[in-house]
């Protein structure tokens, strides 16, 4: 996925997409799972896009809190 983001904005196009929502849904929790994503410069530069799409402040999950 990585390398596919590298030369692309999107998931598939130059918008947009239903797939978005549907990868990025699983991404809000990669801190809370401890998802190794620093490798991954691409997917985190696309997942900040997909994350400042409108709608995703007002119904994504809200910040894990320490335990």
């Amino acid at each position: 996925l990585d390398g596919h983001l590298a030369t692309r904005p999107f998931l598939v196009g130059d918008g947009p997409t239903i797939a978005e929502f549907s990868v990025a849904s699983m991404l809000f929790m990669a801190e809370m799972a401890d998802l190794p994503l620093a490798p991954y410069p691409n997917i985190r530069a696309w997942f900040a896009r997909a994350a400042a799409l409108p709608g995703w402040a007002e119904t994504a999950p809200p910040a894990a809190e320490a335990a």
